[in-house]
């Protein structure tokens, strides 16, 4: 009879250099816990009455807040980490810059395997449109709605 052993690690989670988290790990915890949104909404104050934002988050059970706060450094400390709430916490990116300088050169280099990757390559789109100000005329606001 063959024997079966198994071995437990979390070293595929570290890097040994300067205790950062392994690139390929954020994107792994992103293909399963990530989310790329796009929120369109009425406001009286903006130009066309529409406001774009756009999101990059992961959301996991509050006993792994630390893990958020490892992930958030390894982006260089850009966006915010939400309380505990129901038990769960977040790390969300909202800035346009942000985004375009951290988050989507991460994911161009190390490419998601899931069927997120179609949802990132939108929400690419999206980023890039407003990076060129397209998302304050009408036509675009409604080609950014169809995307």
């Amino acid at each position: 009879m063959a024997s079966h052993s198994r071995y437990y690690s979390t070293s595929h989670v570290h890097n040994t250099n300067n205790n950062k988290l392994n690139p390929f790990f954020i994107t792994g915890i992103t293909d399963t816990e990530g989310i790329f949104s796009c929120i369109i909404q009425k406001s009286v104050g903006h130009r066309l009455e529409w406001r774009v934002e756009v999101i990059y988050q992961i959301g996991l059970h509050k006993k792994d807040l630390e893990l958020l706060i490892e992930i958030q450094a390894f982006y260089g400390r850009i966006g915010l980490i939400t309380k505990p709430l129901k038990n769960m916490c977040t790390f969300r990116v909202s800035s346009l810059k942000e985004l375009s300088e951290k988050n989507l050169p991460h994911f161009d280099k190390y490419n998601l395997i899931t069927k997120k990757l179609a949802d990132y390559l939108l929400f690419k789109q999206i980023v890039t449109m407003m990076n060129q100000a397209l998302h304050l005329t009408e036509d675009s606001i409604q080609v950014i709605m169809n995307i």
